[in-house]
């Protein structure tokens, strides 16, 4: 039920010839600045930064809120890979032939996810909608589907259903910027 508070902060350390005088700070105090759109809302204050000089927040491994069980591990970990390979064996058996390798390796590879492989609670949507602006994405190619999807130790979201949310975004939003690290 409270305000939001954003503090902006400049710092100048030279004078007009580069040589180094006082340093000034100026700081400016923004109440209830919108998390969706928040480069908008600071637009006066981001306008004549550059990109590189805006500090944008960033989420890690921003594709790995959900898993997708049935694509299993993914080629970035062989962590992963050598449990699904040891417990589901040759033809989904492993475990000495018993049968229930494949189900085994769901339930451990569902521990793995949950403890080593997600890294975010919030779909990219709603990381955007909470003022994420940086979304770094691990991606790999996935030959039974034939598709991209976000990975960390698992297969976790369909590019393009990432990349459609995005979009989405972007058109209700069109003054905010997003930067996708692949």
């Amino acid at each position: 039920g409270k305000d939001a508070i954003f503090l902006s902060t400049d710092i100048d350390d030279e004078d007009e010839d580069n040589e180094a005088e006082e340093t000034h700070i100026t700081v400016r105090i923004f109440n209830a600045v919108p998390t969706a759109t928040w480069m908008e809302a600071l637009s006066t204050s981001l306008s004549d930064k550059p990109l590189c000089n805006v500090a944008m927040p960033g989420t890690h491994d921003s594709g790995t809120y959900q898993w997708n069980k049935e694509l299993g591990a993914s080629p970035d970990s062989d962590l992963c890979m050598t449990i699904q390979n040891a417990l589901e064996g040759s033809g989904g058996k492993g475990l000495l032939g018993l049968g229930v390798g494949g189900m085994i390796a769901d339930h451990v590879l569902e521990l793995v996810y949950d403890r080593m492989c997600k890294c975010q609670d919030l779909s990219i949507s709603d990381q955007l909608n909470a003022g994420i602006r940086y979304l770094d994405l691990r991606v790999a190619w996935n030959e039974s589907v034939s598709g991209f999807y976000t990975c960390h130790g698992v297969y976790c979201v369909e590019l393009k259903v990432i990349l459609d949310q995005i979009a989405a975004f972007l058109t209700q939003h069109n003054k905010e910027i997003v930067v996708c690290d692949f």
